[in-house]
């Protein structure tokens, strides 16, 4: 039996951590900002038992109608799309990952982006134009949880490395401060 070496091991908990987050965005999508145990059932319905990949999603802040080619069950939530532009992004740059380089790159994929936006990637992007593209004046107000959407992609770059830190502080604060 043949042992992987050290970074064919890295290499495989980086893959499957990216990937077990996105399925586990898309598995959950149809249930989102539902916080009451007994509404949660009532909507999972015959499905409460096995409620991943619901279908509608429910309650629908993620219409496919409004949204044309987003939201329908399998697909990321807004989260998940935020995951895997994040994901893209830091695999591009490497470790010249900075506030900069994320903030330049956010703008671009949502200034084409079509699904649901939220309050902090609304409010980023008139930010990014207001205080002319200074990243550390983008960040929106707000504490939503799209900052987890930067965690697993810049965590897995940057493992083990004294910089950790610093880099993820960045890369959350260009989106929300």
């Amino acid at each position: 039996m043949t042992v992987p070496s050290s970074s064919v091991v890295l290499k495989n908990r980086i893959m499957s951590s990216i990937r077990g987050a996105l399925v586990a965005d898309a598995a959950s999508m149809g249930l989102h900002w539902i916080y009451d145990p007994a509404e949660l059932l009532q909507r999972a319905g015959s499905t409460a038992s096995e409620p991943e990949f619901l279908n509608p999603p429910q309650p629908n802040f993620y219409n496919c109608n409004a949204f044309p080619q987003h939201y329908e069950a399998g697909m990321s939530s807004p989260y998940g799309e935020l995951l895997m532009h994040t994901t893209q992004h830091v695999a591009s740059v490497g470790t010249n990952l900075s506030g900069a380089t994320t903030a330049k790159a956010l703008y671009t994929w949502a200034s084409s982006f079509r699904g649901r936006p939220d309050s902090a990637l609304t409010k980023f992007m008139e930010n990014y134009k207001a205080n002319n593209k200074d990243w550390t004046e983008c960040g929106a107000d707000d504490s939503q949880a799209m900052i987890y959407a930067k965690v697993v992609p810049v965590m897995c770059l940057y493992a083990g490395r004294p910089e950790r830190e610093d880099k993820l502080a960045q890369v959350i604060r260009v989106h929300q401060n």
